[in-house]
């Protein structure tokens, strides 16, 4: 497998992981979500998108069987990423997620990782930093 650190966009986007495969955002910021779901639709991917905590976890309900991973902001307006993560694998036990948020989650990100495979983000981040960490989940 080549080095995801060295492949262009175009690259990246050709060998996507999520090609045909539906992908939880839950996201309350507008505009992160909009690029998110337009990217993502690029991928391949079909993204059903919550903007709070309590709606990501309805939509999974809904959805069990298709979603594949999830992709959420740690803090939410109703909702901590922790409680979150916690109610998503009560319902779909090992679901990969990947949390991104402005400050890193040392301790959250530790706890997280014993209920399944867990990736965080710093925001800002590129849009190619989500793919190489969405390939590392779902691999």
């Amino acid at each position: 497998m080549p080095d995801q650190t060295n492949l262009t966009t175009a690259e990246m986007i050709s060998t996507a992981p999520l090609a045909g495969k539906t992908v939880l955002l839950v996201e309350d910021e507008t505009f992160i979500a909009d690029l998110l779901i337009s990217w993502f639709a690029q991928l391949g991917a079909k993204t059903l998108c919550a903007n709070s905590g309590k709606e990501g976890v309805r939509l999974l309900t809904a959805h069990t069987a298709e979603v594949c991973v999830v992709v959420a902001d740690f803090k939410l307006p109703d909702m901590d990423g922790g409680d979150m993560c916690t109610q998503l694998r009560v319902l779909k036990p090992g679901i990969p997620i990947l949390l991104s948020s402005g400050r890193y989650q040392r301790e959250a990100k530790e706890s997280l990782s014993r209920g399944g495979p867990t990736c965080f983000l710093q925001k800002p981040y590129p849009l190619e930093e989500v793919l190489v960490k969405l390939k590392m989940l779902l691999d």
